[in-house]
């Protein structure tokens, strides 16, 4: 960072992106807050409007290069609220960049708000769901479900990639749902006994396709197969309107250095390779409908949602 940032902002800012860089805090909601607290933390160490802005470009593209080849939530929602710091007018102050993380957030909670109400409007004639990978959408919908009153039960296939299953278990603790903790290969088994299949996303295509973790096609294939409707629930600012099905850049991980693996296998004589995509593509057609802040939309529907947010703009196109 640059030496006109004082030393203990910079550590500062560096510990907060740390807990986005290693997973350690998941969901593109809890992570912008994250990002949006680095941002505030910034402005207010005094620092001049250049370096300012340079450091505000250098956190976006962190951000870019890490945690946005992922989640386009994070990356549109990071490039918003630092607009004021690396726009090169003058009126570009520090108090502006507050502003923008202040009104970014809290038009993200009325969005998150409006989300849960419509996925408690569309899940409750439902009572079994199988919740694939960690999304904080999918679990406040689950936990708004059983203050309702609804008996709720959950399969949650443990998405070995990342441990994206046992997250939930720590969110529903004292709810009163019924969550069955299976392994991944029994995906299919569990969907034959589920109303409904659900996701986050990390990414929405132009054509209403939705990336995420590794396995989330397969569900959605295997819901498919049981005759089981499969919803998306997310945000519209994880659209991204420069993606096609499959055109994407997606980040590799290594299983053979995840915790699964510790230490790493060896083998003499062999050489092993754990690479594989973080995340897959579930096209449109495998898509029941995807449930965002403006409604229950069909795929096709997501473009012409995105464009009509008020706070889209240049900050999330490319």
């Amino acid at each position: 960072m640059n030496d006109s940032i004082p030393n203990d902002t910079a550590e500062e800012i560096k510990r907060l992106l740390h807990l986005v860089d290693n997973g350690e805090v998941l969901g593109a909601t809890r992570q912008l807050g994250i990002i949006g607290e680095c941002l505030v933390t910034l402005a207010r160490s005094g620092a001049p409007n250049p370096s300012l802005r340079e450091a505000a470009n250098s956190l976006v593209r962190h951000i870019a290069e890490t945690r946005g080849q992922s989640s386009q939530a994070v990356l549109n929602g990071t490039k918003i609220m630092a607009a004021p710091a690396i726009d090169p007018t003058p009126h570009a102050l520090s108090v502006s960049v507050e502003s923008a993380v202040e009104s970014f957030l809290g038009s993200m909670l009325g969005w998150m708000s409006s989300l849960r109400a419509n996925s408690a409007k569309l899940l409750l004639p439902y009572t079994t769901f199988l919740a694939y990978d960690y999304s904080s959408t999918v679990s406040f919908a689950m936990a708004d479900l059983r203050r309702a009153g609804k008996d709720v039960v959950v399969y949650v296939p443990e998405a070995r990639s990342l441990g994206g299953g046992a997250k939930y278990l720590g969110d529903w603790e004292d709810t009163g749902i019924t969550v069955h903790f299976i392994p991944d290969a029994s995906l299919g088994w569990a969907l034959d006994k589920c109303d409904a299949a659900l996701v986050g996303a990390e990414t929405l295509s132009t054509e209403g396709g939705c990336y995420n973790t590794i396995g989330s096609k397969l569900a959605a294939s295997e819901a498919q197969r049981s005759r089981v409707p499969f919803y998306v629930l997310s945000i519209l600012l994880k659209t991204d309107l420069e993606t096609m099905g499959g055109e994407k850049l997606i980040p590799s991980l290594d299983f053979t250095s995840t915790a699964f693996f510790d230490p790493k296998p060896m083998v003499r004589g062999a050489s092993i390779h754990g690479n594989f995509p973080d995340l897959d593509y579930t096209p449109p057609g495998l898509i029941t409908a995807i449930v965002t802040e403006q409604g229950i939309l069909q795929p096709q529907e997501i473009a012409g949602a995105f464009r009509s947010l008020d706070m889209v703009g240049g900050a999330t196109r490319g």
